[in-house]
């Protein structure tokens, strides 16, 4: 399994918008639901700091996500200027695989 890692640091006044773009029934996990590899998404939230989140995209595979960011470019751009009004910061921690495909 493939895994896309971003660690996020929020407008607190904007949690709850922060949260519907990101979460199960946002924009993100709706325009991932287009691609049948897309797993799942997990929105997480820092007990210690409110206002950190990160989400883990999960994929069935590298080379099938980096067809659907070609395929989904437009969209993909379009959602993420939505979320920039959002977000203080947004990090890229990584991209990983589980072990189980080593």
């Amino acid at each position: 399994m493939f895994l896309v890692i971003w660690k996020f640091e929020i407008n607190e006044k904007l949690q709850k918008e922060f949260e519907e773009l990101y979460g199960q029934n946002g924009k993100w996990v709706k325009l991932f639901k287009n691609d049948n590899s897309y797993i799942k998404t997990e929105l997480i939230k820092d007990i210690s700091q409110p206002n950190i989140y990160v989400t883990i995209d999960h994929w069935k595979s590298k080379s099938i996500y980096e067809k659907f960011l070609k395929e989904s470019k437009v969209q993909f751009e379009i959602i993420d200027q939505e979320g920039e009004g959002l977000t203080k910061s947004e990090i890229k921690i990584g991209w990983f695989e589980t072990l189980e495909n080593i």
